[in-house]
């Protein structure tokens, strides 16, 4: 059995501005499964820094192999933060407990394709007496490892329903790129950049960078 701990912050810049931070826990407890606890914070110049809202999930690997990953991560998100703006490339506050699902295939050796499909479908009102749309984001991409080094390019798209009064709803396409590098057994770094080719919502921004820290804790040679 392991843990790994990671946080990661993405800064917007632009119309939006604001950061993002969150603290990840997962803990493997069978070859195939491990429950995972993702806690963000947000800090903007009209509401300072608040607590996000959180998502406890259990993430399935029915396929492990070093050519060929499969994850499944279903879960409920834990209405933790206060209604307001985000990002528009991850969920915002709803006010409510919500299913979520993650998905993720990688596939390949040296070159590597990857897609990820998260989805967040709030079934019952928030604080504010109001439903908020259903999120998605998909992204479809590839990768070269280069020794220690993973580089991957990825096309992202975003979208988001109104909500139950109409409005709300925005779409997204963005191009990512992203660096990870595994400087030791237990330890890695991923750095990314977004930068957004096509938006409908008034919440804009010109780029937004990502940083996150992984230690995994547990014999050396685990993955869970």
């Amino acid at each position: 059995m392991a843990t790994s701990l990671g946080s990661t912050a993405v800064v917007s810049q632009g119309d939006l501005g604001l950061v993002q931070a969150a603290a990840r826990a997962e803990v493997g407890v069978s070859e195939a499964w491990s429950a995972t606890l993702n806690l963000p914070m947000q800090w903007s110049p009209s509401a300072g820094l608040t607590p996000w809202d959180a998502v406890v999930a259990g993430a399935w690997r029915p396929l492990d192999r070093p050519d060929l990953a499969l994850e499944l991560r279903p879960g409920l998100s834990l209405p933790l933060g206060p209604s307001g703006p985000s990002a528009p490339f991850v969920p915002g506050a709803t006010g409510s407990f919500d299913p979520w699902l993650a998905a993720s295939l990688v596939g390949g050796g040296d070159w590597i394709g990857l897609s990820q499909v998260r989805a967040r479908l709030p079934v019952s009102d928030g604080r504010d007496g109001v439903r908020q749309g259903a999120w998605g984001r998909l992204d479809l991409g590839g990768g070269r490892r280069l020794g220690a080094w993973v580089l991957t390019l990825t096309a992202s798209g975003v979208h988001r329903l109104d909500d139950e009064t109409g409005g709300g709803g925005f779409s997204e396409l963005a191009g990512e790129l992203g660096a990870t590098w595994a400087f030791s057994e237990r330890w890695a770094a991923t750095a990314t950049a977004r930068t957004p080719v096509w938006m409908n919502t008034p919440s804009r921004y010109t780029v937004a960078g990502g940083l996150s820290v992984t230690r995994v804790w547990g014999k050396a040679g685990e993955s869970h």
